[in-house]
């Protein structure tokens, strides 16, 4: 709803966004001091996609009206839910359609905003069967741990990569690799050591490591305690560890962080061993945009060695 048909306007009390600056320099200087330059946004206007919107948010308060929705969530929700109501008061609300929603007309000032209101929209209402109906028997979408679906959404798309160059895919997201250590005593702890994805074709291994957190931006902007640097430590070497197993010429690790921050930039280093002369080993640290596209041209370029892209 940001951004929707901003008007500037002149009031003689501050309302809404104030240019204080124009205020300052303008208005106060000339003795105008009840002459406020504000921006006011106009939520009156009534389009389709308004109330497909509306009806959205009257689906989603009865998802939640479930007694298996924690009360921190439903309060939470319940809030944000009678915010939009209360914009779009003077507007009827419409049952949520997808193909309408794919045809509303909307104005060309927030079509940009909107494209991805659409499309979430959509994604919700293609779920809803599962969320509204199964809900009860399987835990609503709220309860969702968030580390595993980034790392089962890591894999997914990882999994269509390797599709799409035949290269051979293996993975241990859902504890099911084929990937083990064979124990030759009774060292019994080896055999939870897998990585989660490897891809593999012809001489070339790329071995990756699902990371739900924010040390890639830490890093970065060096906002980072000695625990998180010695946990980074830790994550590398276990990279390392995993990237040693495999017999291929060119070897290429990478720990994948979500991007919490669009402005972090992504980190490659390729190892020099103890003679002075370089290995074929490459190491990357990547934030992830949860785009697949994006994501899918990330994971191509790692594995074409574009590490600057």
């Amino acid at each position: 709803m940001k951004g929707i048909d901003n008007k500037y306007v002149k009031l003689s009390v501050p309302v809404g966004n104030v240019d204080w600056n124009s205020y300052s320099t303008k208005s106060v200087p000339n003795g105008k001091y009840a002459q406020f330059i504000s921006v006011i946004t106009d939520y009156s206007i009534d389009l389709d996609i308004h109330r497909q919107f509306k009806g959205i948010t009257r689906m989603i308060f009865q998802d939640i009206s479930s007694n298996k929705v924690s009360t921190k969530v439903k309060y939470r929700a319940r809030q944000l839910i009678m915010n939009i109501e209360r914009k779009l008061e003077n507007i009827p609300s419409g049952p949520p359609n997808i193909e309408k929603l794919k045809k509303a007309e909307i104005p060309s000032f927030y079509r940009n905003l909107y494209e991805k209101a659409v499309q979430k929209c959509e994604e919700y209402i293609s779920q809803s069967r599962f969320s509204i109906s199964g809900g009860n028997y399987y835990g609503l979408p709220w309860s969702i741990e968030m580390d595993r679906l980034f790392e089962f959404w890591v894999e997914h798309w990882t999994h269509i990569f390797a599709k799409r160059i035949g290269a051979r895919f293996y993975s241990d997201i859902r504890k099911n690799s084929r990937i083990r250590f064979y124990n030759l005593s009774n060292w019994k702890s080896l055999s939870q050591l897998k990585p989660d994805i490897i891809i593999e074709k012809g001489s070339k291994t790329l071995i990756i490591e699902v990371k739900y957190k924010k040390h890639l931006a830490y890093l970065q902007y060096g906002n980072y305690s000695p625990e998180i640097l010695e946990e980074h430590r830790h994550d590398i070497h276990q990279l390392l560890s995993y990237m040693s197993s495999s017999g291929n010429d060119k070897r290429i690790g990478c720990l994948l962080y979500p991007i919490f921050n669009g402005s972090i930039s992504n980190q490659f280093a390729t190892l020099i061993s103890y003679t002075n002369t370089k290995a074929d080993v490459d190491v990357m640290l990547c934030g992830t945009p949860l785009q697949p596209e994006k994501f899918l041209t990330l994971i191509e370029n790692i594995w074409n060695e574009k590490y600057t892209h």
